[in-house]
């Protein structure tokens, strides 16, 4: 998939049934922590428009902010500005979201599990976030594609029960 397959938001407009996704939105980030900020306001948007499950939602945000910061953090030791691409789809019941950036190769998958059963003074730093990505979401899958990183996740999306 190439930058220009990638669906954009205009004027509001999420759906975008050509590339497979029954809905969808794409948001393209600066390496900038604030970034987050602004990305989220989109998420919970998106979330509340097709009616998310307010524990997956919660779930998904804590894996968002994970890769987002890591990404943001150290994916980018040259410095300078880049973007990162944000993809965002439900069909069905399943949320898939798709991270591709430029930065330094990194596949999230390949590190080691924390060992969260150590006591807290001898657990190694870092990880943890990691962990909980693995842990909250159903399917990760992780590429290095022509100088860029891309990672896929999904999960499957269970509604409230009702009253």
């Amino acid at each position: 998939m190439s930058r220009s397959d990638i669906p954009t938001r205009v004027s509001g407009q999420y759906d975008n049934p050509g590339v497979g996704l029954a809905t969808s939105l794409a948001v393209e980030l600066d390496n900038e922590l604030a970034e987050i900020e602004r990305f989220e306001g989109e998420f919970q948007a998106f979330a509340v428009r097709h009616g998310l499950p307010a524990r997956a939602v919660s779930q998904i945000w804590l894996a968002f902010d994970e890769l987002l910061t890591n990404t943001i953090s150290y994916g980018f030791p040259q410095g300078g500005r880049h973007k990162i691409s944000v993809r965002l789809g439900i069909e069905g019941d399943r949320f898939t979201a798709e991270l591709v950036d430029g930065g330094v190769a990194f596949d999230p998958l390949a590190a080691a599990e924390p060992d969260i059963d150590a006591p807290l003074a001898e657990r190694e730093v870092g990880g943890l976030g990691i962990h909980f990505v693995r842990a909250t979401m159903d399917s990760l899958d992780y590429r290095r594609e022509r100088d860029q990183n891309r990672l896929v996740m999904s999960k499957r999306i269970l509604s409230a029960p009702q009253d």
